[in-house]
């Protein structure tokens, strides 16, 4: 296994600017889960170490939203997955979001509305998919069987590894601190973190929310 990127205590706090207090409550109050707490050896003793990736994502989306939210609303927003089903429309409304994975995407799933889960899975992939290069077909075939496969497993620690082996794209995930480790016959192309997209993903559908509130207002 081949461990991903990690980052201590220190320098999260310093790269964050949130204290000692807040990391602690955020934890108390499951915001942040209790397996990113790591333990290991220093030459200091034991220190406290983090999935980089992930718990830099997850703060991010805590100090963006937690002015408008209580911890208890955000816990159940964040950690839960609570979400009302997404439509092709708001989605299609979110400049981020390519106009090509909308089309794709509903394509694949044959409907017009989705989880959050769904969505961050698969834009999870297809993003990366597009960095590898790799053809939009063999991208639609990685999401279609890569869903089922994701299961009901939580996504906030979850990563999506990418891989060839005689020629074809295939998909694992974990969960956790490591990767999967394979043998010289298969190339590991790429990793991503579903709970970074799917903490990117939220805080574009709230920034959009807020943004159309007023327009309402007004055509009412």
């Amino acid at each position: 296994m081949a461990l991903m990127d990690l980052i201590s205590k220190k320098e999260l706090l310093a790269q964050t600017g949130i204290s000692y207090g807040q990391l602690y409550r955020w934890k108390r109050e499951g915001l942040l889960p209790e397996e990113w707490f790591i333990k290991q050896a220093s030459f200091t003793g034991q220190e406290t170490f983090f999935p980089k990736d992930q718990v830099l994502s997850r703060i991010r989306t805590i100090i963006e939203m937690k002015d408008d939210y209580s911890l208890e609303e955000l816990s159940r927003i964040l950690v839960t997955n609570t979400e009302s089903p997404i439509s092709v429309k708001i989605l299609e409304s979110l400049p981020e979001i390519e106009e090509e994975f909308t089309t794709l995407f509903s394509k694949i799933l044959n409907k017009n509305q989705f989880s959050m889960r769904e969505i961050s899975v698969s834009y999870a992939i297809y993003q990366k998919g597009k960095e590898l290069k790799i053809p939009l077909e063999k991208i639609s075939s990685l999401i279609l069987t890569s869903l089922p496969a994701i299961g009901d497993r939580p996504l906030h620690d979850t990563v999506c590894t990418i891989f060839s082996c005689e020629g074809k794209y295939h998909i694992c995930f974990s969960t956790g601190t490591l990767y999967p480790a394979f043998d010289k016959g298969i190339e590991i192309l790429g990793t991503v973190a579903i709970g970074v997209t799917m903490n990117m993903l939220r805080l574009k559908l709230k920034a959009e929310n807020t943004t159309n509130k007023p327009n309402t207002m007004e055509k009412k």
